[in-house]
């Protein structure tokens, strides 16, 4: 049977809109699986889905050059038959070492264009979709490579066992936060303490702030002074996973910590600015999408490069989104959920 060596993105959201489509692929055609990845976060979510026969990681961003390459030479060694980059991880970077260590490698071309070409080094030509989701490129991707048709399902998954909750209060879990990569921390939406205030106006809620030990000092600036609010300081993924899992609900940023609630079967309200919610919204179950939806926007494609905003307000696509706006998409769910 060929060995299939798959290389996930560094991106905790990435890697799960990923999986549906591998999912699919294993069901659908019996060869040997293995995952190849940089993020220790993603090598667990990696494990945790059981589709590999085993999960390759290399610490790439904690150690140094040296141990990388013994790293990548050992894993040469393994002879694989074939590297697949997983959309959105084609940056060159990424293509130079996947093809160093399999001779044989398929990738997306993005529609923004590296200064550096290296499309050359692929034996699938396929060019990502402007507004397509995240999740049906990488279907595209595994049936052009195999040349098979795969069954559509969008779910995304993670297995984890719900923690026993300390007691029934609605609990509200938000993630203010988001990656810092590629000037993308201006993703994250300025008003979580004034909406956490309206709705305490009217009904006395508990909310949980998720993240990164990097966004502790901007979660305690907004639970500063209100009871019902808090911060969450688990530095394992999982941990804040089964945090999570025992929410009623989950607000965010476009970041991992939203597809991880969509994957724990949370419904959610996602808000966008400058990244496409095209592109990585939730597709399955009770979700709640808002944006201004400006002419500028999206301003952040898929790429190496960072985002620039062109707006000559800049990032009004955050910052003019008003907390009644959010409030009442949230009035909206919430009566759902409560029914």
């Amino acid at each position: 049977m060929k060995k299939n060596l798959l290389f996930f993105s560094i991106g905790i959201g990435d890697c799960l809109m990923s999986l549906p489509a591998v999912r699919a692929l294993v069901k659908k055609r019996r060869e040997r699986y293995y995952a190849f990845c940089i993020n220790p976060v993603v090598r667990n979510i990696l494990i945790n889905s059981k589709l590999f026969e085993k999960v390759y990681f290399i610490n790439f961003l904690n150690q140094n050059m040296f141990r990388s390459l013994l790293d990548m030479i050992n894993l040469r060694k393994e002879k694989f038959d074939l590297g697949i980059l997983l959309f959105p991880a084609n940056h060159y970077i990424y293509r130079l070492v996947l093809k160093f260590i399999v001779s044989k490698i398929h990738f997306h071309k993005y529609i923004k264009n590296d200064l550096i070409n290296l499309y050359n080094l692929s034996q699938t030509d396929i060019t990502q979709t402007k507004d397509s989701h995240s999740s049906e490129e990488n279907y595209k991707l595994l049936e052009m490579v195999y040349k098979i048709d795969l069954e559509r399902e969008y779910k995304l998954f993670l297995d984890i066992e719900k923690k026993e909750r300390e007691d029934s209060d609605f609990t509200i879990g938000i993630h203010a936060g988001s990656d810092t990569l590629k000037n993308l921390s201006v993703k994250r939406w300025p008003y979580y303490r004034e909406l956490i205030k309206k709705i305490n106006q009217k009904q006395k809620y508990k909310f949980k702030l998720f993240g990164a030990p990097s966004e502790y000092s901007l979660n305690e600036s907004i639970a500063k002074g209100i009871e019902s609010v808090v911060v969450i300081k688990e530095k394992n993924f999982f941990d804040s996973a089964r945090e999570i899992k025992n929410c009623d609900l989950f607000i965010s940023n476009d970041s991992g910590l939203l597809h991880t609630a969509v994957a724990l079967g949370l419904p959610t309200i996602s808000i966008f600015g400058p990244t496409n919610y095209l592109n990585t919204k939730p597709l399955v179950g009770n979700h709640r999408v808002i944006s201004l939806n400006l002419s500028c926007s999206p301003c952040y494609q898929y790429s190496k490069n960072a985002l620039i905003c062109t707006n000559t307000e800049k990032y009004a696509c955050m910052t003019k989104l008003e907390v009644d706006k959010v409030y009442k998409c949230f009035k909206g769910i919430e009566k759902e959920i409560l029914k």
